[in-house]
């Protein structure tokens, strides 16, 4: 195993694993904040769970954005070219998100409902 992460950093580079390892633990935190901001969205406002949804992607993009940026990356100036590209990643990844939603409801898989309903 050693000399596997030796080579992956000799590939890489140190830097590169580094970025590759906060990268990962920043797209986890984004997806804990994202699923929890989802829950509470339905079950304490009772919101329709596309709109849950939106808020919750809304929740991780930002944090996703700005952790990324500046701890992942260590960038600290704002490009505008990399806004984008991380909003069309992120955006396809809504409809995803979005679509398996939808389907999910038409094959009727329950979804985590409030305790007072």
């Amino acid at each position: 195993m050693k000399s596997l992460k030796i080579k992956l950093r000799q590939f890489l580079g140190l830097k590169t694993v580094q970025q590759l390892t906060r990268f990962l633990i920043t797209g986890g935190i984004a997806t804990i904040l994202g699923y929890s901001a989802f829950l509470i969205c339905l079950r304490a406002f009772n919101l329709h769970y596309i709109l849950a949804n939106f808020i919750a992607f809304i929740v991780g993009i930002i944090f996703g954005y700005n952790c990324n940026r500046r701890w992942s990356f260590n960038g600290p100036h704002h490009k505008s070219s990399h806004l984008f590209e991380y909003l069309a990643v992120y955006l396809t990844s809504l409809l995803v998100s979005t679509i398996t939603s939808k389907s999910a409801s038409i094959f009727s898989v329950s979804f985590p409902k409030s305790p007072s309903s």
